[in-house]
């Protein structure tokens, strides 16, 4: 095997093992991969397409940072991330960067001046017009005196996961690490603590949380591995354990296997091979099915004033229904967004927002499917400014057997009004529903008990005396009961009663075509009447 003598240093973090041992898998090919180059360490986006890696030319002991595009399923030349970066990745350690879910956020571990200890974590973020910023220190209590390295944000956004040193020490002397994570708190992170077994037991690094925001892949140095740090798989429970780690053995190797890369698809997994001359390239290789992680759904847009076409910067809300736990996504500053939505026996509520409340939003519902699959799915939003005479959707409402109580999947939506009403004290609105179809029948009929409709008719008989009889109608006309349901609820959350109106429209504004819901033919929307 040839021995690269330059960054010999570098070798004892990778993969050299021939893609021989690995039948399935593939090299990434040029541009990716030179003939005459090594190519190592790959972290990629959410959706696969952003791709930066290392890079060594010729004898250089100065790896390089590069970034590569795909599109139309062709990479682009990479490109050097020049300018500060050269500084940084001349003094970092190989290894340790890694790309988030949307691709616009790169963190990495240096010990460049400015930092708190040896290694710190910095990062850097793309900006609207497709530059790198300078690097941020991320600061305490994430850096300290301690060397900090290989860090990764969870696709959510809301774990930060990197590694310190241990007390422990690999067979080469060299010091072990443990994994600690650390939760956002709005723009700052909470102090850091220590993961627990069964994931770190001694000698773990290169923590990476998969785009299910459930599985976590890491490198560990254990009982029952085949040399070195190998990649080991683990699930979050509902709890908040983690159960019992489980190799990667399809692509661990008896050297050591640190820095792989799992894209939401879940399928593929991106790493350091060696090609038959020894040289270094990205391979992929194809996940065994039982060591996939759950699949998503992967939501992908822009963000724009539908008024002025200008960039919003998004906030994406997704809320398992079941668990009303929400989940809050800050998007680019470009107006652009990547979400990962579990396909799981749960309803999720997504709703599209602006950053600025004054604007409106636009809501989705997710159902579970017999049979999960990974789906990409682009959805851009055209947010208005709140203004008088808007009407707003609200898709994620709807009642039980067209009765006035709400079907549970609609409280997300009604806190989204709570929210825009505490967020815009003198707003007003109108809560209006809508039916296509409305069915009567003097004769009571199951789906006809929404409403009682009472008329007096008068006949005279034959001696000319006037009869009075009262003459009841059944319709499933209820509507105005449930624009009611809806207020109500707000009003006991503390919205007084004036600012908002509920409006029972009946069949008067049918939309064509009908609404999607074939059975109860209801569609909800606000209506601005004061801003």
């Amino acid at each position: 095997m040839k021995k690269i003598k330059s960054i010999g240093a570098v070798l004892t973090l990778l993969i050299l093992v021939p893609t021989a041992l690995f039948p399935q898998a593939t090299s990434l090919g040029p541009p990716i991969n030179g003939a005459t180059t090594y190519e190592f360490n790959p972290c990629l986006n959410g959706n696969g397409r952003t791709m930066v890696f290392e890079s060594s030319f010729g004898k250089t002991d100065l790896p390089i940072l590069e970034i590569s595009y795909q599109k139309a399923g062709v990479w682009s030349k990479p490109e050097e991330l020049t300018g500060a970066f050269h500084t940084i990745t001349t003094l970092s350690s190989n290894g340790g960067f890694f790309l988030n879910n949307h691709g616009n956020i790169l963190l990495f571990h240096s010990k460049i001046h400015g930092g708190v200890g040896k290694y710190d974590i910095w990062m850097m973020e793309k900006n609207p017009l497709g530059s790198w910023t300078p690097p941020q220190n991320i600061g305490a209590p994430i850096n300290s005196a301690l060397p900090e390295t290989d860090p990764s944000i969870s696709p959510d956004g809301k774990f930060l996961f990197f590694t310190r040193p241990s007390t422990g020490k690999t067979p080469d002397g060299s010091p072990c690490g443990k994994l600690f994570v650390s939760e956002k708190k709005e723009k700052s992170w909470k102090p850091p603590v220590v993961m627990p077994a069964p994931i770190n037991m001694g000698c773990e690094c290169a923590g990476r949380m998969l785009a299910d925001n459930k599985t976590f892949l890491f490198a560990s140095m254990r009982d029952g591995g085949l040399g070195g740090y190998d990649i080991y798989k683990t699930t979050q429970k509902a709890d908040g354990s983690w159960e019992e780690p489980i190799p990667y053995s399809f692509i661990n190797t008896p050297k050591d296997d640190k820095y792989v890369f799992v894209p939401a698809s879940g399928n593929m997994i991106y790493y350091t091979g060696a090609d038959k001359t020894g040289n270094l390239d990205i391979m992929k290789l194809k996940i065994p099915e039982k060591l996939q992680p759950n699949k998503v759904i992967l939501i992908q847009g822009n963000v724009k004033n539908a008024s002025k076409n200008t960039i919003l910067i998004p906030k994406i809300i997704v809320t398992n229904i079941s668990t009303n736990v929400a989940t809050n996504y800050v998007g680019a500053k470009d107006g652009s967004y990547t979400v990962s939505v579990p396909q799981d026996k749960d309803i999720y509520d997504v709703a599209i927002m602006a950053s600025d409340a004054a604007f409106s939003f636009k809501s989705m519902l997710f159902t579970p499917t017999s049979i999960p699959k990974f789906e990409e799915k682009t959805i851009p939003a055209q947010l208005f400014p709140l203004k008088t005479n808007l009407i707003i959707p609200l898709p994620n409402i709807a009642f039980l057997n067209n009765s006035d109580t709400l079907q549970p999947y609609s409280m997300p939506e009604v806190m989204r009004l709570y929210s825009l009403l505490t967020a815009n004290i003198t707003t007003k609105i109108e809560i209006g529903v809508h039916t296509n179809s409305i069915k009567r029948d003097t004769i009571f009929r199951l789906g006809l008990t929404a409403k009682i409709i009472d008329t007096l008719n008068t006949t005279v008989d034959s001696a000319g005396v006037t009869l009075y009889t009262l003459k009841t109608t059944y319709s499933s006309d209820n509507t105005v009961n449930q624009a009611k349901a809806i207020v109500n609820y707000l009003i006991k959350k503390g919205i007084p009663v004036e600012r908002i109106i509920p409006k029972g429209y009946g069949n008067s504004k049918p939309l064509n075509p009908p609404p999607a819901d074939a059975i109860l033919n209801k569609r909800v929307e606000l209506k601005i009447i004061q801003q």
